[in-house]
């Protein structure tokens, strides 16, 4: 379901979906503590609040911290071990892919560039798997679950609250564009500078 381009691992890692399941059930929990207060205050306003209820809402504020907390950690955790793993594999599949290619390869290739990948480029991977991919998940969850508390509230509340959606959605693909020059060309850049180096360092012996 979700490799975020590992396809060199050779396998598929539900941790990831795991962890992504997580991440949304916490950032859904974060809004429980927001829920309550509303009607807290509501019934506060309305002088309909009871005093036997205090002892049920701070156990519900307490419960939804104490589940957050859990969750959070929990898709952290699986995050980072389906993440790791994964590059483990495929750096290992991509090694030994590359010991079998012909000297001519390496005569057309920079070695920065190929150094670049096997380590600059996993890392991205990785840091973008392990800290992005729950954020996302998180902020995709979270608004859904604001959204439905409004609509107990109010519809013209949650309504408003919706209005920006689309113009942010609109945005993603445009965002993507960029992001994605701007990653092709710090990719050449980096892979130019590696090879310069490892030239450098060749030529020293010479030298």
């Amino acid at each position: 379901m979700i490799d975020f381009g590992f396809d060199l691992a050779g396998r598929r890692e539900p941790l990831l979906t795991r962890g992504a399941v997580f991440s949304a059930f916490a950032s859904i929990a974060e809004v429980v503590p927001l829920t309550v207060a509303f009607f807290v205050l509501d019934a506060v306003f309305r002088e309909t609040l009871r005093l036997d209820a205090l002892p049920w809402v701070v156990a519900a504020l307490l419960s939804s911290v104490a589940l957050t907390w859990w969750l959070k950690t929990r898709g952290g955790y699986d995050n980072f071990a389906a993440t790791y793993s994964l590059v483990c594999d495929t750096r290992l599949n991509l090694a030994d892919h590359l010991r079998r290619l012909p000297m001519g390869f390496w005569s057309k290739q920079r070695t920065g560039t190929v150094s670049s990948v096997l380590t600059h480029e996993f890392g991205l991977y990785t840091e973008i798997v392990t800290h992005v991919w729950s954020l996302v998940v998180a902020h995709l969850a979270k608004p859904v679950a604001i959204a439905a508390v409004l609509l107990l509230m109010d519809w013209r509340l949650a309504l408003l609250a919706l209005l920006p959606v689309p113009l942010a959605v609109l945005s993603i693909p445009w965002s993507y564009r960029l992001l994605s020059r701007a990653s092709d060309r710090l990719a050449d850049v980096r892979g130019r500078a590696a090879a310069r180096l490892v030239g450098y360092v060749r030529g020293i012996k010479a030298l």
